[in-house]
């Protein structure tokens, strides 16, 4: 056998497999480079969509610490203080009536005012918890991404009720009233002809402070000559009740721009803008019953009522 030719064949082939990797070294960089690519286009998403989903449900614990502090005033309004002015007032038909119409007209008006303070706290809580839910919101998107140098994106309410510049109420509502009987003086008289010797006064400073819960308990009982007794009625309004629309909840939109890829940008272009939506809203509880047990969840775009104006084909998980 003729070795010097089988050495010519061998020598021949050398560097065959230098040359065939040396041809796919740049279509697996461009595999690498896409695959990395596509990983970081996914993450970009999921970094987004989270975000949304946090702004969102953060947004909704807010408003649902709002609705129970609501609820909870709600509760001893319509409980506590609504029994107390039932059982002062009756004492007045069973025990002994108001000495003048004056009388009874100050204590309704101080049990008038302490239900008025009840909703001064609804009120304030209705405004600020739904200034402070978007403003925790905004908190949440710059926490997430602002603050760890993401640049780029924006976010906005889809709530057509309630955007950054006009948070408005957590809900609207309406006054529930209930009538409370009582009985007054309207003449005197002297023994042998009085049908009471003892009737009732009214001092609004033994009642305590309207702006907190107390005993509210401003009655006296002087001795005096009842000859004529007349009934009477006062309306409260001692409860409120959340309107079912338009519904308390929070959805966001978060919009990322067009960037470039981290790797082989000039090859791959620019990643396109991308776009996370996000609703949540308080529930579980209940305001008119005074249950304060509101919680946030997420929920389906297109089961809000009023919906949020734009694209909503996208919804959350």
């Amino acid at each position: 056998m003729d070795t010097r030719a089988k050495d010519r064949r061998e020598d021949g082939q050398r560097g065959s497999v230098t040359v065939f990797v040396a041809l796919l070294l740049p279509t697996l960089a461009l595999m690498i480079f896409l695959v990395l690519n596509i990983g970081q286009l996914v993450f970009e998403k999921i970094r987004l969509q989270n975000t949304a989903d946090a702004c969102a449900l953060s947004a909704a614990a807010v408003q649902a610490a709002g609705l129970n502090e609501i609820a909870e005033l709600n509760f001893w309004s319509s409980t506590y203080v609504i029994n107390l002015v039932r059982g002062v007032m009756g004492l007045t038909i069973i025990l002994a009536p108001w000495q003048n119409q004056m009388t009874a007209d100050s204590a309704v008006n101080f049990y008038k005012g302490v239900f008025s303070a009840i909703r001064d706290y609804q009120d304030k809580a209705n405004k600020d918890y739904a200034k402070k839910a978007l403003s925790i919101a905004k908190a949440t998107k710059r926490a997430n991404l602002d603050d760890r140098g993401v640049t780029g994106v924006r976010i906005e309410s889809m709530n057509p009720r309630a955007d950054f510049d006009n948070p408005k109420n957590l809900i609207e509502y309406r006054k529930h009233k209930t009538t409370v009987p009582y009985s007054t003086v309207v003449s005197t008289g002297q023994y042998p002809y009085c049908i009471f010797q003892s009737n009732m006064t009214w001092n609004d400073a033994a009642a305590g402070d309207k702006k907190y819960f107390g005993l509210y308990l401003g009655w006296m009982t002087p001795p005096t000559c009842v000859l004529v007794v007349m009934p009477g009625f006062a309306e409260f309004d001692y409860k409120i009740s959340k309107k079912s629309k338009p519904m308390t909840y929070s959805a966001f939109k978060l919009t990322q721009e067009a960037k470039d890829f981290v790797i082989a940008g000039s090859v791959f272009g620019r990643m396109d803008k991308m776009t996370a939506y996000a609703a949540a809203m308080p529930t579980g509880g209940n305001v008119k019953s005074g249950k304060p047990k509101y919680k946030p969840v997420l929920v389906r775009l297109d089961k809000l009522d009023p919906k949020p104006t734009g694209s909503l084909d996208k919804v959350l998980h």
